[in-house]
């Protein structure tokens, strides 16, 4: 654990980066991201409600390119970045999209490219030097841009209990063997480097010269929350049941 920030790490020496486009030759995957689109769409509403410097917006770790495609829909200059070569032919291939290939820290951008918006989802959490990311993408923002982060919520029900609960399902407990029984739910986990609760993505972001303005905390499902007056209450009720956060900042 980080004592600057109390971030956890879980480094996931199970998973090769270079193997992570295989799923991208998976037909079912494509398909299942060519449509998985609600959180994509509820990012870019959260940006539309900023006043912003431009229409131009990067997506850091941008796959097959499904969210280029919606901001290209809203109006926006949608460029992204993406390490894997399969996500990048997917991307062509299923979008029409050109996106770069390439390491965020080693990409060459150019003096110009300079964005109004930069989105993170389910990125930050697999990479390595989360530092060197935050500093870049600091660089490559325009000043009064915004950064937007969509990435695991620890304290989540799911991410303590998941396996238990699909245990429940009638199918699986035909097929799980009680010798494999655990607690976390490790589909939750899998090639993810960094474990992130709300207080130390805050810090995370505040130590590297950004500014909070909001925090969601994302359902998988709607679900109707109790009319609590307590704010701290409804905070901590609400990460039980929310497996992932969006966490929106500005250069401080």
């Amino acid at each position: 654990m980080c004592d600057a920030c109390h971030l956890l790490s879980r480094r996931d020496t199970t998973v090769n980066p270079a193997q992570w486009g295989d799923c991208w030759r998976n037909r079912e995957t494509v398909e299942y991201y060519k449509t998985k689109t609600w959180d994509l769409r509820y990012a870019l509403d959260i940006i539309e409600r900023f006043d912003l410097p431009g229409k131009t917006l990067l997506d850091i770790g941008t796959g097959i390119g499904t969210l280029l495609r919606l901001a290209a829909e809203r109006g926006f200059s949608a460029s992204g970045l993406e390490l894997d070569a399969s996500a990048v032919a997917t991307a062509k291939e299923v979008h029409g999209l050109d996106v770069w290939q390439g390491d965020l820290q080693t990409f060459a951008f150019t003096d110009s490219d300079r964005f109004a918006a930069i989105t993170l989802m389910n990125t930050l959490q697999v990479l390595d030097d989360l530092n060197g990311c935050l500093t870049k993408v600091r660089h490559l923002l325009q000043d009064d841009g915004l950064l937007l982060i969509q990435t695991n919520n620890l304290p989540s029900f799911r991410s303590r209990y998941g396996k238990a609960l699909r245990l429940l399902n009638p199918a699986s407990l035909l097929t799980a063997g009680l010798e494999r029984l655990d607690i976390a739910d490790e589909r939750v986990f899998e090639g993810v480097n960094y474990l992130f609760a709300v207080g130390n993505v805050r810090r995370l972001l505040n130590n590297n010269g950004y500014r909070v303005l909001n925090l969601h905390l994302l359902r998988s499902a709607r679900v109707r929350f109790p009319n609590l007056e307590n704010r701290r209450l409804l905070t901590n009720y609400l990460q039980t049941v929310c497996p992932k956060m969006v966490v929106v900042a500005r250069k401080a």
